[in-house]
C-alpha cells in the first residue's frame, strides 16, 4: 500500500460526515425540481386543452365541409336517377376525383383518439360519391337504351304497316281475279262448269285462310303493345317464345302453303338448311320478305332458330332486345335509389358519433387531467416534505456508522492482502497443472489461460485474450451437432461435458475432452464460464484402431472354405483382443480418476465464496486445506498422465500384434473386399455405368435423388455388386411390363452411421403373397432365372452388416428395394 492509499484510509470521520450532507442537499434540491417540473406540468396540461377545444372546432369543420358535399351530390344522384335525359358531356372520372381528393387534408392533424370515425365519415362520403358516379354512369345507359328502344318500335310498327299493304295489295288483285273467272263461269255449261265451281270453293277456302292471317296480324299489334309495355323479364320472355314466336311460325306456313309449287319447292329446299345459318334465306314472295323484315324488327338481326325450331338465338339490336336491356336498367336504377337513401342515412350517423365522440373526448381529458395534475402536486408536495425528514435522520445515521467502518475497513484492507497472496498461490496451481485451464467472460471471450492451454493448442496468452475458443480452435473435422450443443449450453449459461477435435496452431488435429461449468455471482447472473480440458488423443486414437480391426477381423472369419484357419486366427486374434480390452479398461479407469473431478469442486468453492475468498482461505477449514490440497492434485494429475502413456504405449503394441495376425490370414485366402474410404455417391455411379448401355438400349429412362456429404468407410465392391444386381433386375422388370415410360430411380439417403441405397423402378411390381419368397433361394419370375441373385444380394446385405428390403404396391405397379448398410465416419486422429 503506498503513502496516497493511507492517506485516503485514514479520512477522518468528520470529512465522510461532510459528503453525507452534501448528500442530503442533493436530495432537497431534486424535491425542489420535482416541485417545478409539477408546475409546468400543469401549465401544459392546460395548454392542451386549448388545443382540444380548437380540435374540436376543427372537427366540426369537416363535418360541415362533409355536409356540404353530400348535399351536393345528394341533389345531384337525385336528379340523375329521376330525371330521362343525362348530360352526355360530363367527365365522370374527373367528377369522382376531384371529390375524393377534397377529404386529404381534412384528416392529417386529427387526434388518434376520433381518427377511426372521421375516416369512417370519410369512407361514407367517398361511396355516397362513388355512388353518383354510378347514378350518372346509368343514366348514360338509360339514353343510350331508351333511344335503342324507340328505334326497334318504329322499326317494328313500320314492318307490320309494311306487311299489312302488301296483304290489301294481293287481296284486291285476287279480288279481281275472282270476278273475271266469275264472268267465265256463266258461260259455261257441263263438265266444264262444274271443274269451274270446283276452283270456286278452293278460292273461298283461301279467303278463310287470309281472314285467319288479318287475326294474326291483330294480335301481333297487341303483341308489340303488351311487348313495350311489360315489366317482367320471365314474363318478356314468355311473350317471346309462347305468344310472338308461334305467329311467326304460323303466317310463314300460311304465306309457304300459298306459293306455286316450285316456288314451294325451293323454299322447302332452303328451309331445311336455314336453321343453321346466321341469316334466313330469301323467298320469292314478297309476303315472306315482309315477314321477315318483321322478325327481325322483332328478335334482331342475325336472329336464328334451331333445328327443331323450339329456340330462338336472338341477334344484334330488335325490339325484343332493347325492351329486355330496359328492364335491367329500370332494376339497376330501382337498386341504386334504395342504395343512396341507405348510404345517406348511414352518413348522418356517422357524423353524428364524430361531434359526440370528439366533444366529449376533449371535455373529458380536459377536466382528468387538471384533476390529476392537482392531485399529483399534493402527493408530490407531501413527498417532498417526507424526503426531507428522512434525509436529515439518515444523514445523522450515517455519521455515526462511518467512524466505525472505517476502523473496520482498515482491518479488512490487511486480510485482503493476505487473500491475495494465498489466491496467487492457487492460480500457479492451476498454472501449472497438465490440463488446459481457460477462463473467459459471460460474452465466452477469453480473460485468462494456463500453461497447459499453451503447451495443447499452441496458442500464447496474449494471441487468444479478447478472443472466442469457438471461432479459432474447431476446423473442418470437428462435429458440427457437437459445436451446436456447445453454442445452445452457453446460450442457457449451463455447464457441459464433452469430447471434439479441435486443431493446433499448427493446424494440426487434435482430441480434447472438456468440462465446462459457468461461474455465478451473489444474484446469480453469470460472470464467468471455467473450462477444464483433457488431451485424449491417444485415447481415440487406440479406440479407433481396435474398431477397424474388430470389422476386419469379422470379415476375414467369415471367408467361405477358411473355417479352420479363420477359427484358428480368431483364437489368436481373441487372445489379442482380451489382453488389448484388459488394456483399454485399465486406460478408462485411469480416465475415471477423480481429479478432474476434485479440480471442478475446488473452482466450485472459489466460485461460491468469490465475495469473501480472503475470510474463506484464512478462516475456513476447507480454505486454509486448499495449498496442500493443490499440491496432492497435482502430483496425482501427473502420475495419472505418465501411467495413462504407459497404458497407450502398451495398447498400441497388442494392436500391432493383432494386424500381423490379420495380415498373415489374409496372404492364405482371397478375402471380402476390405473397407475403404469411398463416396457413396460414387460407388452408386459406378453401379450405375455397369449397366448404364443397356438401360440406353432399352430406352429407360434413369433419374438420380443423391444426398452429398463426406467420404466415409465401405466395403464399396461388395456394394456395387448388390447395387449392380438390383439395377439388372429393375431393368428386366421394366422391359417385361413394356411401361409407356420406363423408369429406374437411384437415390441415396445418409443417416448417422448408415447409408441407404434406393432402387425403385415402374415395372411388373410384386404380389403381396410373394413378399415372404422374394429372397428364398431358387424363387424367380423369370423362365431363364435361377433365383439366386436376390437370395446371394440378401446373403452380401447381412455379411456387410445391413438389410436388404423389398417394396410394391401390387402387380404392374412397380417395386422398391432398399439396401442399407452401417458405415465409419472418417475421422483425423493423431497416431
Amino acid at each position: 500500500m503506498n503513502r496516497s492509499t493511507a492517506k485516503k484510509a485514514t479520512q477522518s470521520p468528520l470529512q465522510r460526515t461532510g459528503l453525507v450532507w452534501l448528500l442530503t442537499a442533493v436530495g432537497l434540491s431534486t424535491v425542489a425540481i420535482v416541485l417545478a417540473a409539477s408546475f409546468w406540468s400543469l401549465v401544459r396540461i392546460r395548454a392542451d386543452r386549448v388545443a382540444s377545444d380548437k380540435l374540436l372546432a376543427e372537427v366540426s369543420s369537416i363535418a360541415n365541409r362533409g355536409d356540404r358535399v353530400v348535399e351536393h351530390f345528394g341533389r345531384n344522384s337525385l336528379r340523375l336517377l329521376n330525371d330521362n335525359t343525362a348530360n352526355q358531356g360530363l367527365d365522370l372520372q374527373q367528377h369522382l376525383s376531384y371529390q375524393t381528393d377534397s377529404w386529404l387534408d381534412a384528416s392529417i392533424e386529427i387526434d388518434q383518439r376520433i381518427a377511426g370515425t372521421v375516416d369512417e365519415l370519410v369512407s361514407f362520403t367517398n361511396e355516397i360519391q362513388l355512388l353518383n358516379f354510378s347514378c350518372h354512369r346509368l343514366a348514360i345507359k338509360r339514353a343510350r337504351i331508351r333511344g335503342m328502344r324507340s328505334a326497334g318500335i318504329r322499326e317494328s310498327e313500320a314492318a307490320i304497316l309494311h306487311l299489312q299493304r302488301i296483304l290489301s295489295s294481293a287481296e284486291g288483285t285476287r279480288m279481281l281475279e275472282l270476278a273475271k273467272d266469275f264472268q267465265i263461269y256463266k258461260r259455261l255449261d257441263g263438265k266444264a262448269a262444274q271443274e269451274a265451281a270446283q276452283q270456286f270453293l278452293e278460292i273461298w277456302s283461301t279467303q278463310f285462310i287470309q281472314s285467319e292471317v288479318g287475326r294474326d296480324l291483330d294480335e301481333l299489334l297487341l303483341l308489340h303493345q303488351q311487348l313495350i309495355a311489360e315489366t317482367n323479364r320471365d314474363a318478356l320472355i314468355d311473350l317471346r317464345d309462347n305468344q310472338i314466336k308461334p305467329r311467326f311460325d304460323r303466317l310463314r306456313r300460311i304465306f309457304e302453303s300459298q306459293l306455286p309449287e316450285t316456288a314451294t319447292a325451293e323454299v322447302v329446299a332452303i328451309d331445311s338448311d336455314r336453321y343453321d345459318e346466321a341469316t334466313t334465306a330469301p323467298a320469292a314472295d314478297p309476303r315472306l320478305d315482309a315477314l321477315q323484315q318483321l322478325e327481325t324488327a322483332f328478335l334482331g338481326v342475325g336472329f336464328t332458330y334451331d333445328r327443331g325450331r323450339q329456340s330462338i338465338l336472338m341477334g344484334r339490336g330488335g325490339l325484343y332486345q332493347s325492351c329486355a336491356q330496359w328492364l335491367e336498367v329500370e332494376a339497376e336504377r330501382e337498386l341504386l335509389k334504395s342504395s343512396r337513401v341507405e348510404h345517406l342515412s348511414r352518413y348522418a350517423k356517422v357524423k353524428d358519433q364524430l361531434l359526440q365522440r370528439s366533444a366529449k373526448t376533449t371535455s373529458d381529458s380536459a377536466h382528468q387531467a387538471t384533476a390529476l395534475v392537482a392531485k399529483a402536486s399534493m402527493t408530490i408536495l407531501v413527498i417532498g416534505l417526507l424526503s426531507a425528514v428522512v434525509f436529515l435522520i439518515l444523514a445523522k445515521m450515517i455519521a455515526k456508522t462511518i467512524s466505525s467502518q472505517l476502523n473496520t475497513l482498515s482491518q479488512q484492507s490487511i486480510e485482503l492482502k493476505a487473500a491475495k497472496a494465498e489466491a496467487d498461490k492457487l492460480s500457479l496451481v492451476a498454472k501449472h497443472t497438465s490440463n488446459s485451464v481457460v477462463i473467459t467472460d459471460s460474452a465466452s471471450r477469453i480473460e485468462w489461460v494456463n500453461d497447459g492451454f499453451t503447451r495443447i493448442t499452441g496458442y500464447a496468452p496474449k494471441e487468444v485474450i479478447g478472443l472466442v475458443p469457438g471461432h479459432f480452435l474447431p476446423g473442418e473435422d470437428t462435429d458440427p451437432r457437437t459445436v451446436e450443443l456447445i453454442r445452445a449450453a452457453m446460450l442457457e449459461r449451463k455447464g457441459f461435458d464433452v469430447e471434439l477435435i479441435n486443431y493446433h496452431k499448427d493446424g494440426t488435429p487434435y482430441w480434447i475432452a472438456t468440462e465446462v461449468r459457468p461461474i455465478r455471482d451473489s444474484d446469480g447472473s453469470v460472470m464467468n464460464f471455467i473450462a477444464i480440458g483433457s488431451d485424449i488423443t491417444s485415447r481415440k486414437t487406440a479406440d479407433r484402431e481396435r474398431e477397424l480391426l474388430a470389422s476386419e477381423l469379422q470379415a476375414s472369419a467369415r471367408q467361405a472354405g477358411m473355417a479352420e484357419l479363420a477359427g484358428e486366427v480368431l483364437h489368436n486374434v481373441g487372445n489379442a483382443l482380451n489382453s488389448i480390452n484388459v488394456s483399454a479398461q485399465t486406460l478408462r479407469d485411469r480416465f475415471d480418476s477423480p481429479t478432474c473431478e476434485h479440480l471442478t469442486k475446488a473452482s466450485q468453492l472459489i466460485c461460491d465464496h468469490e465475495d469473501q475468498l480472503a475470510d474463506f482461505v484464512t478462516l475456513d477449514p476447507r480454505g486454509k486445506q486448499f495449498p496442500n490440497f493443490f499440491r496432492q492434485l497435482a502430483s496425482v494429475a501427473t502420475s495419472d498422465r505418465q501411467s495413462q502413456l504407459d497404458e497407450v504405449r502398451e495398447l498400441i503394441e497388442k494392436i500391432d500384434h493383432v494386424k500381423e495376425i490379420v495380415a498373415c490370414q489374409q496372404a492364405f485366402s482371397n478375402q471380402r473386399s476390405p473397407r475403404e474410404p469411398a463416396s457413396p455417391v460414387t460407388v452408386a455411379e459406378q453401379a450405375i455405368k455397369m449397366n448404364i448401355a443397356s438401360l440406353g438400349y432399352h430406352g429407360i429412362r434413369l433419374e438420380r435423388d443423391f444426398e452429398s456429404g463426406s467420404d466415409v468407410l465401405l466395403e464399396k465392391h461388395s456394394i456395387i455388386q448388390v447395387l449392380m444386381n438390383l439395377i439388372k433386375n429393375a431393368k428386366e422388370s421394366v422391359v417385361a411390363a413394356d411401361m409407356a415410360d420406363p423408369c429406374i430411380k437411384v437415390s441415396i439417403r445418409r443417416r448417422p452411421h448408415e447409408i441407404t441405397f434406393i432402387v425403385s423402378d415402374n415395372g411388373m411390381g410384386i404380389a403381396k403373397e410373394n413378399f415372404v419368397e422374394v429372397f428364398r433361394h431358387g424363387y424367380t419370375t423369370k423362365e431363364s432365372g435361377q433365383g439366386y441373385g436376390l437370395h446371394s444380394s440378401g446373403n452380401m446385405a447381412q455379411d456387410l452388416g445391413g438389410s436388404l428390403s423389398a417394396a410394391s404396391e401390387g402387380e404392374r405397379r412397380g417395386a422398391t428395394f432398399t439396401l442399407t448398410v452401417p458405415t465409419i465416419e472418417i475421422t483425423s486422429c493423431i497416431a
